[in-house]
């Protein structure tokens, strides 16, 4: 394969049933580091990188490490898989036409509290679109029955998650970005 994309836990597993080994691996990418570099990821990161499975030190392959925030601990244990590292941060203006709202309701009252939220913007704001998001591909789903049966016809909602279809969730997209969905 020219590319393993999979956990440190499956990978190890992977790698001690000597189904794979790492001596031509030329690029080590870590995506949400900041959560990935907490301490069990990071021993088995460890792990992985030691000449144990073959892995070429962090001066013979490149080691790229993605993160939203990337406080001075998870920096510090980032340097032990990285040499000579550049850091690249971006900026963004905050947004001052962008509204945000916390409610705090209990677990049970979720689905009917979400419903009356979106069913005031769509009284009020036809045409406004609202991103939701969900911890699991199934509460996805859930949601998107759901809202799907209590919401007004003009107010179409759809769901995106990794089990589903790439066409699937490509198209959904496009519906979103085309206005033609009010909820994704």
């Amino acid at each position: 394969a020219h590319i393993w994309v999979c956990t440190p836990g499956r990978l190890i597993d992977i790698l001690t049933r000597k189904s794979v080994d790492l001596k031509r691996v030329m690029y080590l990418v870590l995506d949400e580091a900041d959560r990935m570099l907490d301490g069990q990821n990071f021993q088995a990161i460890r792990y992985i990188t030691s000449t144990l499975f073959g892995m070429r030190a962090r001066g013979e392959r490149q080691t790229i490490i993605f993160a939203a925030t990337l406080p001075d601990e998870i920096k510090d244990m980032a340097g032990e898989l990285l040499l000579d590292e550049v850091f690249i941060k971006t900026e963004r203006p905050i947004m001052d036409n962008i509204q945000q709202h916390v409610l705090y309701v209990e677990k049970e009252q979720k689905k009917t509290r979400l419903l009356q939220e979106l069913s005031a913007i769509s009284e009020h704001n036809q045409g406004e679109q609202v991103l939701i998001f969900a911890n699991s591909n199934s509460l996805v789903d859930q949601l998107v029955l759901y809202l799907s049966q209590r919401l007004p016809p003009y107010a179409a909602v759809g769901g995106v998650h990794g089990a589903r279809p790439s066409q699937e969730r490509e198209e959904t997209i496009r519906g979103f970005k085309a206005g033609t969905l009010a909820y994704l």
